[in-house]
């Protein structure tokens, strides 16, 4: 039996002896391969190139619309996030604006995408954003020929993911890219849920509930509802700060004498998520 095979192959086989049929291939089949693996190439560095567009809806400041929540807190969060999404944007040659004061868009290519997301397996920025901020981000990825075209398709995979928590990507005929699928489950010791910062942040947030008041305090107002001094209320939220628990706003300077008020947004937020967890 003859065995077909490349040069170096066959002459191995044949110093043992093994009967050997060399081919060589014709200049048509040479020329149809270089012509078939161009063709290939140029494929998918165009499919890396197509357009993609994200578009990061932030609940926080959607819902603080319906909360009394001080304006220019708005509008720190949102310069904060605007900062994180031009690093992140930058990172993977794109561009990020925002859009209304709850929504920013993220301008890529599709290649950078995949990178970012892990073959679409897990939304871009969140876990950053939470971890720096301390809020939740909901996101959509589209895929168009143009970008209002990648732009529709972005808002309907971002109320796709609204609605079922599944899909959040799709391509540029408008059908999901691929399944988002749960990150898997990490071992390792829970962190504790009782510390000083967390009862004082849990004891907080049921007042605010009752009272259905912002989420932005200040000492005063955080030790009327703990039923402490002004003082302790303020080593309290420094307390909150240091765990991660609360974010420190821009002192609220006024014409009057004396210390501006320093305020605190509360991140209760990390609450909801150690219940889930439960």
């Amino acid at each position: 039996m003859a065995i077909t095979c490349v040069r170096g192959v066959a002459e191995r086989l044949e110093a043992i002896g093994v009967p050997v049929m060399r081919l060589r291939p014709t200049n048509a089949g040479v020329r149809s391969a270089l012509q078939t693996a161009g063709l290939l190439g140029a494929h998918h560095r165009l499919e890396e190139a197509q357009l993609g567009v994200v578009i990061v809806d932030v609940p926080t400041l959607r819902d603080s619309t319906r909360r009394s929540t001080p304006r220019y807190w708005r509008d720190e969060l949102r310069l904060a996030l605007h900062r994180l999404l031009l690093q992140e944007a930058h990172r993977i040659n794109a561009t990020a604006h925002p859009v209304d004061d709850h929504t920013f868009m993220v301008t890529a290519t599709r290649g950078s995408l995949v990178s970012a997301t892990e073959g679409f397996r897990q939304p871009p920025f969140v876990e950053r954003i939470k971890a720096e901020l301390g809020i939740a981000i909901e996101v959509g990825i589209g895929m168009g020929r143009t970008t209002q075209d990648a732009e529709t398709h972005a808002r309907a995979a971002l109320s796709r993911a609204q609605a079922t928590r599944q899909s959040f990507a799709v391509d540029r005929e408008g059908r999901s890219l691929v399944p988002a699928q749960r990150a898997p489950q990490r071992q390792q010791t829970p962190e504790p849920l009782r510390t000083k910062g967390r009862e004082t942040l849990m004891r907080l947030s049921e007042r605010i509930a009752e009272e259905d008041g912002p989420l932005v305090v200040d000492a005063e107002n955080a030790g009327r509802m703990l039923g402490v001094t002004p003082r302790t209320a303020r080593r309290l939220l420094r307390t909150l700060v240091e765990e991660g628990l609360a974010w420190p706003l821009p002192p609220n300077r006024t014409l009057q004498p004396g210390r501006p008020r320093q305020l605190y947004r509360l991140i209760i937020e990390k609450l909801d998520k150690d219940k889930a967890g439960k």
